[in-house]
């Protein structure tokens, strides 16, 4: 089967947060597989809030396990009409796509052409219309609306939606209803090994918070709920948003006098990033909202135990015995954390890690998708 990925951002451009991650593990998994070859289009685009663009040596660019990635050139941000000429050739090319995004420019053209083409199109949001259905912060509700209509309007008979959730699959059938809906969960790739760590030094209990900075996160809530506790509870943040943004979250820990428990480190990848997670003692995400929150696996897989707020559907934290799952006001973070001061972290950080390499494996996914390539009519 040819499958071309239809994308507005792709590894290395990891500002994006944890789709670049979630995709690029999907798509290495279906490259792997002896009857599957692929393809993806994406842009240039480097970072989410501004109009950075990759540097990219070579253009299609040949990734391992062996499949061709093309980027096309992004105009400003969120804009690329030179992805058109190669979304159409792709999927001329392909037997089946998958179309990732929701509010971005290459969304519609794709459905268009793909109904043209009568091709089959696995649709995957990521989170995106999870956001628009339950949290109210959420931007420009009126023109996302108008996008959904063009989105139902667009999709052909040949299209589903892939949702990694309940949750997602909900908002999915509220906002664009009549498109069928399958589930395939999001996977994780496992550090094959981990290095000694040493829990709670001097008697300090370190918080980590890792991912893209944006108001979605639900971070003011962590920082409220950091003031509550004692001392010798600290806070690490590691992530990159917008100048303004990054801005109002240094002011509000200034103003909460947490300047000597928290620090920000800005963003880090690979071995700094799983780094991160080895000098930490308890991961922490307070999210409004999230259609996976590939970053609570990533901490699991790490031995990492986690807290995550209900805004994400981790609730299987709780009876896996890896972390906690509550909501994300400052009270009920700053309770979670409380109950972790006498807890045996090692013991919880090892189910965790056994949990992600026996459910969340990307191979066990891309075989998942592939199936629902097969069952569209």
């Amino acid at each position: 089967m040819r499958i071309a990925h239809i994308t507005h951002s792709y590894w290395p451009a990891t500002a994006f947060g944890g789709p670049i991650f979630s995709t690029l593990g999907l798509c290495e998994a279906l490259a792997e597989s002896d009857d599957i070859e692929l393809k993806v289009v994406t842009t240039d685009a480097a970072d989410p809030h501004s109009s950075a663009r990759l540097t990219i040596d070579s253009n299609p660019a040949i990734y391992p396990p062996g499949y061709e990635v093309t980027f096309a050139p992004q105009l400003a941000r969120n804009l690329a009409p030179a992805q058109l000429a190669p979304i159409w050739k792709h999927l001329r090319w392909a037997d089946a796509v998958l179309l990732t995004g929701t509010y971005s420019f290459h969304v519609i053209p794709t459905l268009i052409m793909a109904r043209l083409l009568k091709k089959r199109v696995a649709w995957s949001p990521r989170g995106a219309l999870l956001d628009s259905w339950r949290w109210s912060g959420h931007r420009n509700p009126a023109a996302k609306r108008i996008f959904e209509r063009l989105c139902r309007y667009c999709a052909g008979r040949r299209t589903v939606f892939v949702v990694t959730s309940d949750e997602e699959e909900a908002a999915v059938r509220s906002l664009v209803p009549g498109i069928p809906v399958h589930q395939v969960g999001n996977g994780v790739a496992m550090p094959k090994e981990l290095p000694a760590r040493v829990w709670r030094p001097d008697g300090r209990l370190r918080l980590l918070s890792l991912g893209r900075l944006d108001p979605k996160k639900g971070l003011e809530n962590l920082f409220e709920a950091l003031s509550l506790l004692p001392p010798f509870v600290t806070l690490d943040v590691y992530g990159a948003g917008s100048k303004d943004y990054e801005a109002t979250l240094r002011e509000q820990a200034n103003s909460l006098e947490l300047n000597d428990r928290l620090k920000f480190h800005g963003h880090v990848d690979g071995a700094a990033k799983l780094n991160a997670f080895q000098n930490a003692d308890l991961f922490v995400l307070p999210t409004h909202s999230e259609n996976f929150g590939i970053v609570v696996a990533e901490a699991l897989a790490a031995g990492l135990p986690a807290i995550s707020s209900t805004g994400a559907p981790w609730q299987a934290l709780e009876s896996e015995g890896a972390g906690a799952w509550v909501s994300n006001d400052p009270q009920a973070l700053s309770a979670a954390v409380c109950a972790f001061f006498e807890r045996d972290l090692a013991t919880m950080g090892s189910k965790g890690r056994a949990w992600m390499a026996r459910e969340f494996s990307w191979h066990s996914r891309a075989g998942s998708l592939v199936n629902v390539f097969r069952n569209i009519a």
